[in-house]
């Protein structure tokens, strides 16, 4: 064995050991599409203040047993004291508007840590659902700062209640019918892509299924061939290759970057305001660019062939790239689910979910885009499709190829939430490769996943 080959055994381990690790520490943290549910079932209540005709009316008892399970499932899933606490002034609220006023008092009177902001509205919410209610000082204020939209106008409601002060009572329902109707549009954003993208998703499969059926090949292009590329270097250059690639961008994101902000004496913006989102919108992605360009570089170095296969004026890839699109929405979303329901909430999630979500300047909104509708799936299709597959299809059958190349894809996002329904997405990725033969179709789907996810994900925020 010679030094190469026991330099590239010691990589390789060190790799499995640093994903293995990364991977378990995700087990252990709550996935972020928790938090996000909770974000959507609260417009969807803020949304159910709105008046609405007798045929469509809803059963607001089930709306808030459905919201208070939502929440009391992520409450256990979590071990911040100071989420956990926010989220009791939420649960204790449900449970007070669902009649369960003892459980809702017990649970604010164990906010913690005591002396807190929170602790305090806690022992405000529950002194006014008290028997009798009692009023403490600077409540309202206390109440405007800590709880938000439809929690906020509850506990208002109330307190007003208690103060005897009917006007103020009905100045905040009207706000709510007001933010209801904001809370409607919202949804409408959120669920664009699960319905609409949905609904296309499946006409594209029963076509598909439909020219199967009938012996026909999809019109969208010729049968392809069953072994689209051949290349000139071997398993064990490929494996190189890759671990190369992960090593140098491991190597580059977690030591090289973190070195070069402290020799520049940088601090990563903390700070809300407009100027501050915008920063951090700059903060992912330079320090992404940094990281993968070099990466992708050092990996693809001396490729003794071309292997970058894209055709600008060949424009099937524009309807290859949209179609197969459509066809993964269903698809990867069964598997999100799936891997909601086996994880029971654990296993992390993309860290660049709430910078998504909290990010309300649009030129931070543009800048964070390109990031991920840009960038990533430029960089990302060419080291997985355009590298990876082909390196693997000359080797292996062409689903084996496919299906490693995807699983490799989801593997990399070093999160356990994610590993089902990116390795689906990653084999709509390849298999949409080999149909269209062009790494811009599979840049164009990828783009287009990670965009929808993006305008949900603010529209989310807002």
């Amino acid at each position: 064995m010679t030094w190469q080959r026991v330099g590239l055994a010691l990589m390789s381990v060190l790799t499995a050991v640093y994903i293995g690790l990364a991977l378990w520490t995700s087990w252990v943290h709550p996935q972020e599409q928790s938090r996000l549910d909770l974000l959507q079932t609260d417009l969807v209540l803020q949304a159910s203040s709105l008046p609405l005709p007798a045929p469509l009316n809803i059963n607001h008892q089930n709306l808030l047993a459905q919201a208070l399970s939502a929440y009391e499932h992520t409450r256990h899933s979590l071990s911040d004291p100071d989420t956990t606490a926010q989220l009791d002034l939420s649960i204790g609220l449900l449970q007070a508007q669902l009649g369960d006023v003892e459980k809702a008092i017990a649970t604010w009177e164990h906010v913690q840590p005591e002396g807190s902001r929170v602790w305090l509205v806690g022992q405000i919410l529950a002194s006014l659902w008290d028997s009798p209610p009692r009023l403490l000082p600077d409540a309202e204020r206390q109440i405007k700062n800590t709880l938000e939209n439809w929690y906020q106008a509850i506990a208002l409601q109330r307190l007003y209640q208690v103060q005897q002060r009917p006007e103020m009572v009905r100045q905040v329902v009207q706000e709510q019918h007001t933010q209801a109707q904001t809370a409607v549009r919202q949804l409408l954003l959120v669920n664009a892509v699960p319905i609409f993208g949905g609904t296309i998703g499946v006409i594209v499969w029963l076509v598909w299924g439909g020219t199967a059926l009938l012996g026909r090949q999809p019109v969208l292009a010729s049968a392809p061939s069953a072994k689209p590329w051949q290349v000139s270097w071997n398993a064990e250059q490929t494996w190189t290759r890759m671990i190369v690639w992960f090593s140098a961008f491991v190597g580059i994101s977690q030591l090289v970057i973190p070195v070069l902000i402290g020799v520049l004496h940088l601090h990563p913006p903390t700070g809300n305001s407009s100027d501050q989102y915008v920063l951090k919108a700059w903060w992912v992605l330079i320090p992404y660019l940094l990281a993968v360009v070099p990466a992708l570089a050092i990996a693809t170095w001396k490729l003794p062939q071309s292997w970058i296969h894209w055709n600008l004026t060949d424009w099937q890839w524009l309807r290859w790239g949209i179609t197969s699109y459509f066809a993964a929405v269903p698809a990867v979303l069964l598997a999100s689910v799936a891997s909601q329901s086996l994880l029971q909430g654990q296993g992390g999630g993309n860290p660049l979910l709430p910078i998504l979500v909290a990010s309300h300047d649009p030129a931070a909104q543009m800048i964070l885009w390109c990031t991920v509708g840009i960038a990533a799936p430029l960089c990302e299709e060419l080291l997985f499709r355009g590298f990876l597959l082909p390196s693997l299809a000359s080797f292996l059958p062409l689903p084996w190829a496919i299906a490693i190349s995807g699983f490799s894809f989801a593997l990399v996002h070093l999160n356990l939430a994610d590993l089902l329904p990116l390795s689906v997405l990653g084999i709509f990725l390849g298999w949409t490769y080999w149909r269209a033969n062009n790494l811009l179709a599979v840049i164009l789907l990828h783009s287009l996943w990670n965009t929808g996810s993006f305008l949900a994900l603010v529209s989310l925020g807002q």
